[in-house]
């Protein structure tokens, strides 16, 4: 209804470059993003969408900055915007962002912790920075999220071997392993 009624309008314009996006044109997306975003430079989500052709074009650091304007300009202050960037900096593969993605990821799931993808991204960036305790948390923590509850108690005991009895950390796996699924209704 709203191509129709203003098939030249600002969200046919963004349906035309997610589109072009989603089909594999880069050059195209870009073009159509970088318009958007000169008729409305502080819209965050123009950003993300440019992040998104950049992430995907293979251009991470440039989809970093694009992600971390819109993270900066994101009035809702959403949890997918953080972990989108800290998706980047992971993928420019410098080491030196790899601590920052951490900090971007856990950002964005303190505010969204049902995102398994979230969960799935600050495992990868763990793995890489070698605390593997850590990344196999994370990956438990992803599993209870989405409801596979024994994939997370075994990841979480797998965490917990490698972590200090007692911890912050070691308390959170034992919640995974401790917990009780409800029983399902028939």
């Amino acid at each position: 209804r709203l191509f129709r009624n203003a098939p030249k309008g600002r969200a046919a314009k963004y349906g035309d470059a997610q589109a072009s996006h989603l089909f594999g044109n880069p050059k195209a997306a870009l073009k159509r993003a970088d318009a958007l975003l000169e008729a409305q430079p502080n819209n965050p989500y123009f950003h993300e969408l440019r992040g998104d052709i950049l992430l995907r074009a293979n251009r991470p650091a440039e989809a970093a900055q694009a992600y971390a304007r819109a993270v900066k300009l994101d009035p809702a202050k959403s949890g997918i915007l953080p972990i989108a960037y800290g998706q980047a900096l992971i993928a420019t593969g410098k080491p030196d962002e790899l601590k920052q993605a951490v900090s971007e990821i856990k950002r964005g799931l303190g505010r969204d912790k049902e995102n398994f993808n979230g969960y799935a991204y600050l495992s990868q960036a763990y793995n890489q920075l070698g605390q593997v305790a850590d990344a196999e948390l994370a990956t438990a923590e992803g599993y209870y999220y989405s409801g596979n509850y024994q994939q997370a108690k075994i990841f979480a005991m797998r965490a917990q071997q490698k972590m200090k009895r007692g911890s912050p950390a070691w308390v959170r796996a034992q919640d995974i392993v401790n917990y009780k699924a409800p029983k399902k209704k028939n």
